[in-house]
């Protein structure tokens, strides 16, 4: 029996279990490490741009460290000189497979297209205690 399809059921299409991801909830933010960054491999099936609560898989996975709950932060690369990155949203990831990830996208201020990155944010570190007390 099927309960649920995200498009319609062809001919010649194959069936097969599913068993679905535990839900999670997303990591505080951190700061993202644009030097890490995967790379927007596509997007929703049918879809050309990456927008809120849509779905995007990345070029990385459980093999680099990325793990459900995790923030990833969007950007793409000036297009000359330091070619600083330009942030354009925010997404977390959902889904993990050894090389890739299924990330759902949060946030955005521009178009998300395939080619652009994804940078794992990591956890801020606290300040040492001398620090603190200063």
């Amino acid at each position: 029996v099927v309960i649920y399809t995200c498009d319609e059921i062809m001919r010649g299409d194959r069936l097969a279990a599913f068993t679905p991801e535990p839900v999670r909830a997303p990591e505080p933010a951190g700061t993202p490490a644009f030097d890490e960054a995967a790379q927007i491999l596509f997007a929703d099936a049918g879809q050309l741009l990456g927008a809120p609560r849509r779905f995007m898989v990345i070029d990385r996975g459980a093999d680099q460290a990325i793990h459900p709950g995790q923030r990833l932060t969007l950007f793409r690369r000036e297009s000359r000189g330091e070619r600083k990155p330009i942030v354009v949203g925010d997404a977390v990831v959902v889904a993990v497979r050894r090389d890739s990830a299924t990330i759902r996208v949060d946030r955005v201020n521009d178009a998300i297209a395939f080619g652009e990155f994804a940078a794992p944010q990591r956890k801020a570190e606290p300040a040492p205690a001398s620090a603190r007390h200063q």
